[in-house]
């Protein structure tokens, strides 16, 4: 469980679009245009005798993940930007190692290939992954001052770690019908996985409404959902409650779980978790801020289609 909040807390999350268009573009082919530059574009490799142009393979990249790699670099350039605006120092090498240590410490468990594995297929090589370490560093750096770990976030940070947690299984659907016609089918007799592997549309479905078990500390879940868990009895299905828009129903498949480690004994790792998860809301703030006031001029004529139609 403390690596899926440092998971959360090291996730370097995708901010609004660096360019945007005016809706969907209609994309005319010139063949003769593809295939001029086809010819004058730099042979980067043979494939049984015939070349592979690097301007024709530039054009698909862009294509796949043009506005991804744009945005980060875009970032990058805003982060530098901002430390020196600010009379603070460059990233330093060491800040970067730590962050790639951050970032290992949630993979744990995996023997290395499978970590690098990992990585190239989250699209991870290692320049990117270099690049992703420096921005988070820098953004650490610069959201540093904001953050103060208080007793009472640690706290918070222990009851949702080492807390009392309900293994429970929900039904979502998109109208308060629907789960009404849920809740009635389990009254009369059908099972809960049942039924929600058939009117669910969480992605629980597959599994038959399980999900993993909720902390009543934990802020991904609504409120409203975790004070209803703490009062129901196993196997008892709570009433409909709506959540944005989309209805729920939970029932709790087994009696509460508890850890028996007291709070002096996890301190000092709790307050490093509720630091890392406090520093990622800052972060995620300042990027924000960062790349709406980020100006940029395309120039690629390919690079500028594919941040458009994206």
């Amino acid at each position: 469980m403390a690596n899926r909040i440092l998971t959360l807390a090291l996730l370097v999350i995708l901010v609004p679009q660096v360019i945007t268009g005016c809706g969907p573009k209609v994309v005319q082919f010139d063949q003769q245009k593809i295939e001029t530059l086809k010819k004058t574009s730099h042979v980067i490799g043979i494939v049984a005798g015939h070349r592979v142009n690097q301007r024709e393979m530039w054009t698909q990249l862009v294509e796949a993940k043009g506005r991804v790699i744009f945005r980060e670099i875009s970032l990058g350039l805003a982060i530098q930007d901002e430390l020196d605006r600010r009379g603070m120092e460059q990233v330093t090498f060491e800040e970067i190692e730590i962050e790639k240590g951050l970032m290992l410490r949630t993979l744990q468990g995996n023997d290395q290939r499978n970590i690098d594995q990992v990585l190239l297929d989250r699209g991870f090589g290692e320049l990117r992954l270099e690049a992703l370490c420096q921005r988070s560093a820098g953004l650490r750096k610069l959201i540093r001052s904001n953050v103060e770990v208080t007793v009472s976030s640690t706290k918070r940070m222990f009851a949702l770690i080492h807390g009392k947690k309900y293994p429970a299984k929900i039904i979502v659907t998109s109208t308060l019908e629907e789960v009404s016609e849920a809740l009635n089918k389990i009254k009369s007799g059908e099972l809960f996985s049942t039924v929600a592997a058939t009117m669910s549309i969480d992605t629980s479905a597959m599994r038959g409404g399980e999900v993993a078990p909720i902390s009543s500390a934990d802020p991904l879940w609504p409120s409203s959902v975790r004070e209803v868990i703490q009062k129901l009895s196993v196997g008892e299905c709570s009433t409909p409650i709506l959540i944005d828009e989309r209805w729920l129903i939970i029932t709790l498949t087994g009696q509460p779980i508890e850890e028996s480690a007291s709070f002096v004994q996890v301190e000092h790792e709790m307050q490093n978790l509720s630091r890392l998860a406090m520093e990622q809301l800052e972060i995620d703030r300042l990027s924000k801020v960062l790349l709406t006031n980020i100006r940029s001029t395309i120039i690629d004529q390919s690079l500028k289609r594919a941040l458009l139609q994206q």
